[in-house]
Formats: structure tokens, C-alpha cells, sequence
């Protein structure tokens, strides 16, 4: 892996390499290693955007198939007691 410092050193494998020395295309690259590490940082940072909205979206899922649940249960519930009234009068 790369690795550049303030100091204008570039560890690269165990290494150093002063970069104002280096070739114009090896600064080329190591100026491409830098967009696309920063690139990633970004990318890693949107996927946990992402997967904490995917989290909130499932706890909500859950909260409200739980409502649900209980709604039709206590539905339920009332028709039962409902029609054991109609048939304690009858």
C-alpha cells in the first residue's frame, strides 16, 4: 500500500521514496491513488448512510406489522366477547 506524509515521503511496501524525486508518471499515479482513496472514503461513508436508513426502514416495518397484530387481535377478541354476550342472552 501507498502511503504519503506530510514530509513528502511516499511508503510504498516497507519503503521510502522522497516524492519530489520521483518520476513525473509515478506522481501521476500516486495523484490518482490520492482521487480514488478519496473516492472510497466518500463511497464508505454513503454505504452506512444507507444501511442506517435500511435499519430505520425495517424497525419501522416491524412497528408497524406489530400494530397490526395487536389491531386484529383485539378485533378478534371483541367479536369473541361479543358473541359469547349474544349468547348468554339468547
Amino acid at each position: 500500500m501507498a502511503d504519503a506524509t506530510a514530509d513528502k515521503v511516499l511508503n510504498l511496501n516497507g519503503k521510502d521514496y522522497e516524492i519530489d524525486s520521483l518520476s513525473d508518471e509515478a506522481k501521476n499515479i500516486l495523484g490518482k491513488i490520492s482521487l480514488v482513496s478519496g473516492d472510497k472514503q466518500r463511497i464508505n461513508f454513503e454505504l452506512e448512510k444507507i444501511s442506517f436508513a435500511e435499519a430505520g426502514y425495517i424497525n419501522a416495518l416491524q412497528q408497524v406489522i406489530d400494530k397490526n397484530e395487536q389491531e386484529k387481535a383485539q378485533s378478534d377478541n371483541e367479536g369473541e366477547d361479543s358473541g359469547q354476550a349474544e349468547a348468554d342472552n339468547g
